[in-house]
C-alpha cells in the first residue's frame, strides 16, 4: 500500500498493523521524522520523501493507495490523481479522504486557509473529487459525504 501525504503516519501504522506492507510518502521531512519515530521500527513499514504529483514508483507498483487529509495541499490535483492511478496495479484501489467544500462553512474556512495556512491550496466538493478519479481512468468510482458533508471520501479501481 502507498500512503500519499502520510503526515505523521497514522494510517500507515494502522495498515501495517493489519499486515499490509506500507510505504508512506510526504513532502515534509519533519512529518516523516515524526512518522518514523511513531512507527518504532515496525516491520513492513517505510517512510520516504515524495511528491504526490510526481510519484517515484513504477507503473502498477501498488495494489492499494490511500490519501487522507492531504489532498487540499496539491496544486495540481488532476496530475496527482493521474500519478496515483499510474502506480496502481490493475484492480488496485485508490481512496482519497479529505475535508469537503460542500458545506458553506467549509467554503468560508477555505478562503481563510488559502490566505493564512502555508501549503493549503483548496478544498474540493465531493463531485469534483469524483471527477478527478473518473478523469484518471479509474472505474467503480464511489463518492460519499461524511460528517454531514464536512468530509468526503472517494474511491476507485484501476483498470
Amino acid at each position: 500500500m502507498l500512503d500519499v501525504g502520510c503526515g505523521t503516519g497514522w494510517a500507515s501504522r494502522i495498515a501495517a498493523e493489519q499486515g499490509a506492507s506500507v510505504v508512506g510518502i510526504d513532502l515534509s521531512s519533519q512529518m516523516l521524522a515524526q512518522a518514523s519515530r511513531r512507527a518504532g521500527g515496525r516491520g513492513g513499514l517505510w517512510f520516504a520523501l515524495g511528491d504526490a504529483e510526481a510519484l517515484a514508483f513504477a507503473d502498477g507498483a501498488f495494489t492499494a493507495l490511500l490519501c487522507t487529509n492531504a489532498f487540499h495541499h496539491y496544486p495540481q490535483p488532476e496530475r496527482a490523481v493521474r500519478e496515483m492511478a499510474r502506480v496502481l496495479a490493475p484492480g488496485g484501489r485508490l481512496v482519497i479522504g479529505d475535508a469537503s467544500a460542500d458545506l458553506t462553512s467549509a467554503r468560508i474556512a477555505d478562503i481563510f486557509l488559502r490566505r493564512f495556512e502555508p501549503g493549503h491550496v483548496r478544498l474540493y466538493r465531493l463531485s469534483e473529487l469524483g471527477s478527478f478519479l473518473h478523469a484518471a481512468g479509474l472505474s467503480d468510482v464511489v463518492a460519499k459525504q461524511l460528517s454531514s458533508g464536512g468530509q468526503a471520501i472517494v474511491r476507485g479501481v484501476a483498470a
